[in-house]
């Protein structure tokens, strides 16, 4: 599809006067160049080949970031809130600043910004971030061409930060349909620690996109600890990229919890450059109704003793459809790298669909990597073992699904954020007991 004919056809008007530094605006040109070369993705991509866009509608985005009202989401982001968080909020793809933490709260060390204020002061220190050979791909060009606004945190050097920084992105607008173009640049300096949370939320009767890219960037020994959560409504489909650098001895460690309403495709590109650099990758997704759930991986494994894990989990009822796409590729310089993947996926309806994909792209021998992939219906002995014991078709269901989906919740290991992210999926897991 040709950006001209598609919903976002706006970009092209604005892309070129967007605020911003002269290096920024030739960084967005290209982007936008790209952008109308390719067109949008379609299934005839090898890499949307199992997941078509959504049907935007006939009323092309609006993409101008405006002020907005955030009293619609101060409900919303009472949830996140806490003793122990820092939040930085964005409604419709504005800072929020009456929703967000005083800057009186944030720890010595830590430096946190929206982006569209380094960027109106020249944005000199998001330069490297914003320059860096970019994961290719129409979506990602897009979010070049059109982010306004966005997280900027660095963790200075050897800082280890105690209180948990939370990320909220808020889709409210119902007037019209609006496009969110959202960009976060995440760096921890040698030594450093930080945990932090992401997530995308919005009313349940907001419309329009989101399109959400986040880069981060590990120094030698330091440590990210990251949970996503994807609740979207149904009326805002989301796009959300992870690019990922891992220096020397560094860790990183990602969950995701993709089970929102909306069409959702996360992808994730992760590359472990530092010698025995560690990434730990885990998810879920909740796909029902006629949903389509989608998480990409590619981690990449280019330095001596490198070290990856990657574990999700899907669950689709009714007429959803899951995918999950991993590949693990290990370089000629990453000798004794060490990958694994596992992908386990649960049917709850006869209708419901998972592609699983597993992939090796290995140019080394001295390695060990392992892979290993499993798609079924719910184990109707598990069922009759419940049911035999009183307890009813649809609490039973509810039962193995949570466990099922637990293995991955157990990741969260700070107790208030697992709190937290339990409740925030508990509601989806629910309807996948009614649905079945």
């Amino acid at each position: 599809m040709s950006l001209s004919h598609s919903p976002f056809s706006a970009i092209a008007s604005v892309a070129h006067t967007a605020p911003g530094p002269a290096w920024l605006s030739q960084i967005r040109a290209a982007a936008l160049d790209r952008l109308n070369l390719a067109g949008l993705p379609t299934t005839r991509q090898e890499a949307w080949r199992t997941t078509p866009l959504p049907s935007f509608g006939s009323e092309a985005f609006a993409v101008e970031a405006h002020a907005t009202d955030p009293s619609g989401a101060k409900a919303l982001v009472s949830a996140f809130e806490g003793p122990d968080a820092i939040t930085l909020v964005f409604v419709d793809g504005v800072h929020a600043t009456a929703l967000s933490s005083p800057e009186s709260a944030w720890p010595v060390g830590l430096r946190i910004a929206p982006m569209s204020r380094l960027l109106e002061t020249g944005g000199e220190e998001l330069r490297a971030s914003l320059s860096s050979k970019a994961p290719v791909g129409s979506m990602h060009d897009l979010n070049t061409a059109a982010f306004r606004d966005g997280a900027s945190i660095v963790v200075e050097e050897g800082v280890k930060i105690g209180s948990e920084i939370r990320v909220i992105v808020i889709a409210t607008d119902t007037e019209r349909p609006l496009a969110r173009h959202v960009r976060h640049v995440i760096h921890l300096n040698r030594g450093a620690s930080l945990r932090m949370m992401i997530a995308v939320i919005g009313g349940s009767a907001a419309t329009g996109f989101t399109n959400q890219n986040t880069t981060v960037s590990l120094d030698e020994r330091s440590q990210l600890d990251m949970v996503r959560v994807h609740e979207s409504p149904a009326g805002v489909p989301h796009f959300d990229a992870l690019s990922a650098n891992v220096g020397a001895h560094a860790l990183f460690n990602d969950t995701v919890l993709q089970t929102g309403a909306s069409w959702t495709r996360s992808e994730i590109d992760l590359a472990l450059t530092g010698d025995r650099a560690t990434a730990d990758l885990g998810g879920v997704f909740v796909a029902r109704g006629t949903q389509v759930s989608d998480i990409h991986t590619v981690v990449t494994h280019a330095a001596p003793g490198v070290i990856s894990r990657q574990n999700y989990r899907g669950l689709a009822a009714d007429d959803a459809r899951g995918i999950f796409h991993g590949q693990i590729k290990v370089e000629p310089e990453a000798r004794g790298a060490d990958a694994t993947q596992s992908n386990k996926n649960m049917l709850l309806s006869k209708r419901a669909q998972v592609h699983s994909t597993p992939a090796l792209e290995i140019l080394t021998d001295d390695v060990k990597c392992k892979h290993g992939s499993a798609t079924g219906q719910i184990d109707q002995a598990q069922l009759f073992y419940l049911r035999s014991r009183g307890i009813d078709l649809q609490e039973a269901t509810r039962m193995l699904t949570r466990a099922f989906a637990g293995e991955i919740l157990s990741r969260v290991s700070a107790i208030g954020t697992r709190a937290l992210v339990e409740s925030q999926v508990a509601p989806s897991l629910e309807q996948l007991g009614v649905a079945a």
